[in-house]
């Protein structure tokens, strides 16, 4: 996996720092597990994954992207877990949407030139 990182020094003071960790951890945790089930798919070239933590309009963002080959949002518009024990995994999108909304803030999960995105605003 090809990783690309933009990360501005921002603090997130409004967030507790445990909250920070596991919006950050699940929001890598997702696109890394995408990007293994695409790797196991297809057997083109290294697959990407970009992550940025920049300022924007009043608002501290996570934006964690990763390469995709066909439609996330088509195939799967619940983002609803694969995984088998469904009970036990699939967490991580349901955790990301209420960590945000803990903070008063907005989460944005969108694909872009092959890219599926998942964008966390928190405001400052």
């Amino acid at each position: 996996i090809l990783v690309k990182a933009e990360i501005e020094n921002l603090a997130f003071e409004k967030m507790n720092r445990m909250d920070f960790s596991s919006l950050l951890s699940n929001m890598l945790d997702n696109a890394i597990e995408a990007l293994l089930r695409e790797t196991e798919r297809s057997f083109s070239e290294k697959l990407q994954m970009q992550v940025m933590i920049s300022t924007q309009r009043g608002y501290e963002t996570i934006c964690v992207k990763n390469q995709i080959v066909s439609s996330v949002l088509k195939e799967n518009p619940t983002l609803k877990t694969s995984k088998e024990e469904s009970n036990l995994h699939g967490l991580g999108v349901g955790k990301i949407k209420e960590i945000t909304a803990q903070y008063g803030g907005m989460v944005d999960f969108y694909e872009e030139e092959n890219f599926f995105c998942v964008k966390v605003f928190i405001p400052k």
